[in-house]
């Protein structure tokens, strides 16, 4: 399935207000720094070498958060992608295709 967005639409989309639920599993030792929003609710006092998630398969602990679509894209979403896109032109006629394999 193929299917694009205006640059336009991404400069006016609420990255910070909308919220979104993430799930991964991880290591049991680490599964209860997910107690609270957003990613720096489990940053702190990470142990060195325990992965921060296994998505989906594997063994662990399944475990669950609210962050911010700005936090699931992460910096570089706004700093490197976003400004690469408006060096193509106006954001009304710059479109960014993507597509999914199912």
């Amino acid at each position: 399935m193929t299917s694009w967005v205006l640059l336009e639409e991404l400069l006016q989309f609420d990255w910070h207000g909308k919220r979104i639920w993430r799930r991964a599993k991880v290591d049991s030792k680490v599964a209860h720094f997910f107690v609270r929003e957003g990613p720096d609710a489990f940053a702190e006092g990470w142990p060195p070498g325990v992965p921060y998630d296994i998505w989906e398969r594997g063994p662990g602990t399944e475990v669950r958060w609210i962050e911010t679509y700005a936090e699931a894209v992460g910096p570089r979403f706004f700093e490197v992608v976003l400004p690469g896109l408006s060096a193509y032109g106006p954001a009304c006629d710059v479109r960014a295709v993507f597509w999914f394999n199912f």
